[in-house]
């Protein structure tokens, strides 16, 4: 059986597993087109096919309550979106899992097009045991949009064989990311002594991460890599590896109550400068 990695609740992500494993495995994706669909109960799959996809204007709203998984030892994603499709999850679950023999990448969801997902609670997360090759939980592509404002997002597994980085965000193309809360982990390579790396930018993709006491100025990041320390919205404290494309951006954005106060500030200070 395969082991996903989460420190806090590990004992129940492996239960869920196993049980979805046994007995909730589906043959074909369920292909959502267009309405909303509200995924309420377990869905669960052991094929290399997607186990659920989003297509056309469908929206998928995974509740509390609502599990999506993954369960297969070769290139096989958890959901997908295309066109103009949304994915919301709020309380549910959406898990992504392999174990040792992997030939490809995978990931928990990998948008295209137009697409998106916002993730405000619930928990979404890529990976397993003995794995020698990158996980990605969320990774966007063409125009798609992700907004996270809350859960827990995870790229990791263990093993001897988890040699290789996991990546939480990956974004390409032209997509978009916005980050304001929420909580992030991403499994070091094993026996490496590296860091994995916590958002990846490519081509001409936007990540912006809002929140307080960064360790860069706000605005565009300038290194191609490097780490950010601070602080979210939400008030998680981070320390993310962050990679980019020069073509790309990474950028810091003050959290709202921050430019309240320096808005109050400028006009106090204007005030006071006519008085005089």
């Amino acid at each position: 059986m395969t082991t996903l990695f989460r420190p806090r609740y590990n004992a129940a992500v492996l239960a869920i597993a196993l049980f979805s494993s046994l007995t909730m495995c589906k043959a074909a994706t369920i292909v959502y087109s267009d309405g909303i669909h509200n995924i309420t109960t377990l869905v669960a799959s052991s094929v290399d096919s997607p186990v659920i996809s989003a297509t056309g204007t469908a929206t998928v709203n995974i509740p509390t309550g609502g599990r999506v998984e993954q369960h297969k030892s070769s290139d096989a994603t958890g959901m997908t979106g295309e066109g103009h499709s949304s994915i919301n999850v709020n309380g549910g679950f959406i898990l992504t899992e392999g174990s040792a023999g992997v030939a490809n990448g995978r990931f928990a969801v990998r948008l295209t097009d137009d697409a998106s997902i916002t993730v405000s609670s619930g928990f979404v997360g890529a990976g397993g045991s003995g794995i020698s090759i990158p996980r990605t939980t969320i990774q966007l592509e063409g125009r798609s949009r992700a907004t996270i404002t809350g859960g827990y997002i995870q790229a990791g597994g263990s093993g001897p064989g988890a040699t290789n980085s996991f990546h939480p965000i990956v974004a390409l193309d032209q997509s978009t990311v916005l980050i304001t809360g929420g909580e992030f982990y991403a499994q070091p390579p094993l026996n490496t002594g590296l860091k994995s790396t916590m958002l990846t930018a490519g081509n001409t993709a936007v990540i912006t991460v809002r929140g307080s006491d960064f360790n860069y100025p706000n605005g565009p990041l300038g290194p191609l890599t490097g780490t950010i320390t601070g602080r979210l919205d939400d008030g998680h404290v981070i320390s993310w590896v962050f990679q980019r494309d020069a073509s790309a951006t990474i950028r810091l954005v003050p959290e709202p109550s921050t430019l309240a106060l320096a808005a109050l500030g400028a006009i106090a200070l204007m005030v006071y400068r006519r008085r005089r």
